[in-house]
């Protein structure tokens, strides 16, 4: 019987994405690739490459020292081509409108309500017209109809002024372009409390 690594890659796709969504708290509508994204893995097919190469290396044989070199190199390689995908689904729009420069602070920060507003997947009328579950796309309190997404809650929305007025010395070290945030902070802790401040206001409404 011929193997089909197609078929079993897609098999474990399926498996880790349920299993980021789980440790995400992520709506089940997320991608796989914005599941991977929001939590910081590695894709599974990045890590089965790795592995595949490292077999090789070592079946090749060679001094310690050179394998040893041998699978740092791989490492990289595989780490800088998983970097260069997610700044490329940014860009393209296949992601969610905001993106940490730094991997250690997007993994310090997912919960719940983080994962929502990275991923755009939430209580969102964007979002929830797109599942035809809201009779409009538009932000309820802005009068020059705009869609009502996370980006624009966070950054721009008329009706979170007052939250955002607590959090303006941090936002302006974002990178704002088109539509686009790259949040790049130390302190991951404050795009956490932006986000429930935010939340806290829409359940008032």
């Amino acid at each position: 019987m011929e193997l089909n690594p197609t078929f079993y890659l897609t098999q474990l796709r399926k498996a880790q994405r349920k299993a980021l969504l789980w440790v995400i708290s992520g709506y089940d509508s997320i991608s796989y690739e914005e599941a991977w994204l929001s939590s910081g893995e590695v894709p599974i097919e990045s890590r089965v490459n790795e592995l595949s190469e490292r077999y090789w290396i070592k079946k090749k044989g060679g001094t310690p020292l050179l394998i040893r070199h041998q699978l740092t190199e791989i490492r990289v390689k595989t780490r800088d081509k998983d970097k260069e995908t997610l700044a490329r689904m940014h860009s393209n729009g296949l992601i969610g409108h905001i993106l940490f420069a730094d991997e250690a602070a997007r993994s310090a920060c997912i919960n719940n309500i983080t994962t929502q507003y990275l991923t755009g997947h939430g209580r969102f009328r964007g979002y929830l017209f797109n599942r035809e579950r809201a009779e409009d796309p538009l932000c309820p309190h802005c009068m020059d109809r705009v869609c009502e997404t996370p980006y624009h809650i966070l950054f721009y929305c008329d009706g979170y002024n007052a939250i955002r007025e607590k959090f303006d010395s941090i936002i302006e070290k974002c990178e704002l372009t088109e539509g686009k945030a790259t949040w790049d902070l130390e302190d991951a802790q404050a795009f956490v409390d932006l986000c429930r401040a935010c939340e806290k206001g829409r359940w008032k409404e």
